[in-house]
């Protein structure tokens, strides 16, 4: 039967219940009409904070979701105990209208850069944070490039873009506008295509950053004024030196969201593309630097990993998310024509 995921509660409850229901190893696969008829309660209105509202899923009633905080470890235990009860050989794991076939590591990182404060009509007495930061970033982008370029197997999983690292917010220390600020920290992410390694991107990144750190005493910086090495008076009347200096980091779980590039010969992959194109017409694979928890982990644990899910992708982590009736429909009609095509195949051998 399929592998499950971790229970939620309310509508998506209903319909992987129903979904496992009909997925029962032995059973004679379901018609689509069967399937179709739990739909109307599945997908219709919840409460939620006490008012009504529709039914929002992103992903397809299979996808495990980040309801609590995310633990690796707790969260495989859990997918351990229901795939041992499991066929290895059995339909492929269902997740996005087309086939996705490939999805990105994600690693949040945090570049801290510290100077000095100082009145900013004395800017040679200071080392700027912002300005420090915002070099230091543009090195780190570049060396990233360089060393991690589009990758060739990219072309032909057909992802939307190559690895990519870049800032997505930043702060500095408060104050007044004529004040230089001595500390700046910038967040971003690192998607990174599943044919490179997340642990050699974190190992060049710090590498990256130390080359900066290193080479500050001689970096072009910005205007006449601006040093990320100064000289100020010290205890005794002697001058010491005050260097700016960046520090980079790597929250979370990095084992938690590791991209994955399906098996595109697999029986699961063919039946999926097959039913894809029996019941829209055509197939189009894609692969996106979105990233799902905890499918690179499944299919290291010998399971036929195949995403697919049946939401709106211009309204993702938008206000008022939804998704259409007609396509949920779609989707047990894919599902039907799957486990058709695999429950006639396991018959065969």
């Amino acid at each position: 039967m399929w592998c499950r995921p971790i229970p939620r509660r309310g509508s998506t409850t209903r319909l992987r219940s129903a979904a496992r229901a009909m997925c029962c190893t032995g059973a004679a696969p379901p018609t689509a009409s069967a399937m179709l008829r739990c739909l109307p309660r599945c997908c219709g209105a919840s409460e939620r904070n006490g008012r009504r509202s529709p039914w929002t899923s992103r992903w397809c009633s299979l996808r495990v979701r980040r309801a609590r905080p995310f633990r690796t470890s707790a969260s495989m235990s859990c997918l351990r105990r229901a795939s041992s009860r499991a066929s290895r050989a059995g339909p492929p794991i269902g997740w996005t209208l087309q086939p996705c076939i490939g999805t990105a590591t994600v690693l949040q990182w945090k570049l801290t850069a510290k100077g000095k404060l100082f009145h900013s009509g004395l800017p040679h007495k200071a080392v700027n944070s912002i300005e420090l930061a915002m070099d230091a970033v543009s090195h780190l982008q570049r060396r990233f490039y360089e060393t991690f370029p589009p990758h060739a197997d990219e072309a032909r999983y057909n992802f939307s873009t190559p690895s990519t690292l870049k800032p997505t917010q930043i702060e500095c220390a408060a104050g007044s506008l004529n004040q230089i600020p001595p500390h700046c920290t910038v967040q971003g992410d690192a998607r990174v295509t599943p044919f490179y390694s997340a642990a050699e991107v974190v190992a060049a990144a710090l590498k990256f950053v130390e080359e900066f750190n290193e080479a500050a005493p001689t970096l072009e910086c910005r205007g006449p004024a601006s040093r990320y090495v100064i000289r100020v008076p010290g205890e005794g009347g002697a001058e010491e030196e005050v260097r700016g200096r960046v520090e980079l980091s790597f929250d979370g779980d990095m084992n938690g969201f590791r991209g994955i590039a399906c098996d595109l010969d697999s029986p699961g992959y063919k039946a999926l593309c097959n039913a894809t194109e029996s019941v829209l017409g055509e197939v189009k694979p894609y692969s996106i630097c979105g990233s799902l928890p905890l499918v690179k982990q499944l299919q290291e644990g010998g399971l036929d990993v195949q995403i697919c899910g049946y939401g709106k992708s211009h309204v993702y982590h938008g206000d008022d998310e939804y998704c259409l009736l007609s396509d949920m429909c779609n989707a047990m009609r894919i599902f039907s024509h799957v486990l058709t095509a695999l429950h006639n195949e396991s018959k065969q051998e």
